[in-house]
């Protein structure tokens, strides 16, 4: 099982819209994500905004986290949200691995990817 967290801040398109044109886009974005959700494992997990009280905040204020169960999945899944075009919107960066039971693990993971 794989996890992939996006983190975002609205970008000058997204800025430029007015509210009406930022409520509709996000209407037809979540419609296409449904489409997405819950096919070939793939699971919207939740949605968020960062919290001030955070040690090493990472400077994004928002961001949303996935479940997903394979690369090619997660493949289908950047797919999907590059062709609802919210790439053009939004300034940002993702975040993408196997999910495992503990930092020994990823670390060696890690490891083994850098040979």
């Amino acid at each position: 099982m794989m996890i992939f967290i996006e983190l975002w801040n609205p970008g000058e398109k997204w800025k430029e819209m007015s509210a009406e044109e930022q409520k509709r886009f996000i209407s037809e974005l979540i419609a296409k994500l449904e489409d997405l959700d819950g096919q070939g494992g793939i699971e919207l997990m939740g949605w968020g905004s960062q919290i001030g009280v955070v040690d090493r905040k990472l400077p994004y204020e928002l961001f949303a986290l996935w479940q997903v169960p394979d690369e090619a999945e997660l493949g289908r899944l950047q797919a999907g949200l590059r062709d609802a075009g919210w790439y053009d919107y939004v300034d940002q960066v993702n975040v993408a691995g196997d999910l495992l039971p503990s930092p020994t693990d990823a670390l060696m993971q890690a490891a083994k990817r850098a040979e």
